[in-house]
């Protein structure tokens, strides 16, 4: 189960695929931190959601 701030990034990141940390963090329109963006990303992807490599990103159904 995702907190609200996972699937807020989540949302964001499927919608903008091609997008490093930095501008997700400037593109979320919640009160959040770039380490927290960071660390949330690396939860998805440890928790399989997101499959990450440095030309893509792939998301799990």
């Amino acid at each position: 189960m995702l907190d609200s701030k996972s699937e807020e990034i989540l949302a964001f990141l499927k919608a903008n695929p091609s997008i490093s940390s930095k501008e997700i963090y400037d593109g979320l329109e919640i009160e959040i931190g770039y380490a927290t963006v960071k660390r949330n990303l690396s939860k998805l992807v440890d928790s399989i959601i997101l499959l990450y490599s440095s030309k893509s990103i792939t998301f799990r159904d």
